[in-house]
């Protein structure tokens, strides 16, 4: 799935576990990281990093919540109205 990196700046609705792979992708993207900045920052493999954009929907919440963090991302729940 291709994710516009302009509308994810801004807001995008996971409507599927699996979209925030696309999403968590195109954030590094736009910050011009790689997979092994990812891993020096968080402290893992380069090889985590990349199983963890791959799966990400069946990864531990603390380390999207670190990824999100060092993406200048955030998570946000919200009531559906």
């Amino acid at each position: 799935m291709a994710i516009d990196i302009d509308y994810v700046t801004e807001e995008y609705r996971l409507e599927e576990p699996e979209t925030i792979v696309a999403v968590l992708k195109a954030l590094r993207h736009e910050k011009g990281y790689t997979q092994q900045f990812i891993a020096d920052n968080l402290q893992l493999s380069q090889k985590t990093v990349s199983a963890l954009e791959r799966n990400a929907h069946k990864a531990n919440f603390s380390s999207i919540l670190n990824l999100l963090d060092l993406l200048d991302a955030e998570l946000i729940v919200r009531k559906k109205y």
